[in-house]
């Protein structure tokens, strides 16, 4: 999933995207890539780069956990 979606990068897309990766370790940007995205491989990237909820990086953070926290089918309530 994560191919089709840098495919379609614009070369400004790649500038940023290049920036974020020179920031990972290459373990974490294997992970990213394999699109095993973990609450440690979170952590791990906050604690290694804590300025990137700051600049940007928080939009792709948050896709990270929209991953891990998956949210449960709805369930229709009953009033009563």
């Amino acid at each position: 999933m994560i191919n089709k979606h840098i495919a379609a990068y614009t070369d400004a897309q790649w500038d940023g995207g290049l920036d974020l990766m020179k920031r990972l370790t290459p373990a974490q940007m294997a992970q990213l890539l394999r699109g095993d995205y973990t609450a440690s491989l979170v952590m791990g990237i906050l604690a290694r780069n804590p300025s990137l909820i700051a600049t940007g990086g928080k939009r792709i953070l948050d896709r990270m956990l929209e991953r891990i926290n998956k949210p449960s089918p709805t369930i229709a309530s009953f009033q009563s």
